[in-house]
């Protein structure tokens, strides 16, 4: 593949990633019934599976799944489905996803270029975040993503905040169905519950709340010292009453405890 090379409806503009079996590009709809339309459209991510070079099937089947999820979802904080299609070139087959661009830098990199953020813009983040699963726990059934982290959510050029990757997403009736299935996660995010192979929407919160953690450290949460096997912060960050509620809430290793929903966290958070 290369540079103005057309798969499906869509001009291959840049290659954004590239990977053992797949590769990322961003892409111009060429659909648009004029010249000026197309200029117009909105850049598109297209994810390309070359079946030839897939290790295993396993690898389909994540592909298939991120499409199949994000086709059902619709939220502004989660990028929008465009197509999926297989497509066929020189005798190779290869599976296409092609969603919305999120213009943008993923919070991992732009903690790392040494950007510190301050108590309120995290708290505004999170509250972002938990938007988000909370209109994933309101489906039926509820949609776990299975991995909240800082490299998984996309700072927008305006200042509003996206989840993406949804190659890990699962229902809780499947996880619920199927425990101990392949763990998906990163280290450092992910309860202890989920390393058991049952996660499920409060698991997501875990990771929410860890990414805060990160923002507010600058630091991997597996590195910080822990009491009791909870994220110990004690004399490294002072956070408002609102921020430590739902921070004391989501960290809890003990997924019973992990009780304050999304949807009032979210309201806490915004001081309502």
């Amino acid at each position: 593949m290369k540079e103005n090379e057309r798969i499906g409806n869509f001009i291959l503009t840049r290659q954004l990633g590239r990977g053992i079996s797949a590769s990322t590009w961003l892409a111009k709809s060429i659909q648009a019934a004029t010249p000026e339309a197309a200029a117009a459209a909105p850049d598109a991510v297209l994810k390309i599976l070359d079946l030839a070079d897939a290790a295993s099937w396993n690898a389909v089947d994540i592909f298939r799944r991120e499409a199949d999820a994000l086709k059902s979802l619709s939220h502004p904080g989660i990028p929008a489905y465009f197509d999926s299609f297989e497509t066929e070139s020189e005798g190779r087959l290869r599976l296409v996803l092609a969603m919305e661009y999120i213009e943008g830098q993923d919070l991992e990199k732009v903690v790392k270029s040494g950007r510190k953020f301050a108590e309120p813009e995290v708290e505004k983040m999170l509250a972002e975040l938990a938007d988000i699963l909370a209109y994933l726990g309101s489906l039926r059934p509820p949609m776990v993503h299975r991995d909240v982290n800082p490299r998984n959510i996309i700072l927008r050029t305006t200042g509003s905040i996206a989840l993406v990757d949804f190659s890990g997403v699962q229902d809780a009736v499947r996880t619920a169905l199927f425990p101990g299935a392949t763990l998906v996660g990163t280290a450092g995010y992910i309860p202890l519950e989920q390393v058991a192979g049952r996660a499920s929407h409060r698991s997501d919160l875990y990771g929410a709340a860890a990414t805060a953690v990160f923002l507010l450290t600058g630091r991997n949460p597996a590195e910080l010292p822990t009491r009791g096997l909870k994220i110990d912060l004690t004399g490294m960050v002072d956070v408002s009453p609102q921020l430590g509620a739902v921070l004391v809430s989501w960290l809890d290793p003990d997924v019973s405890r992990r009780t304050l929903g999304a949807h009032d966290a979210a309201s806490i958070l915004r001081g309502e």
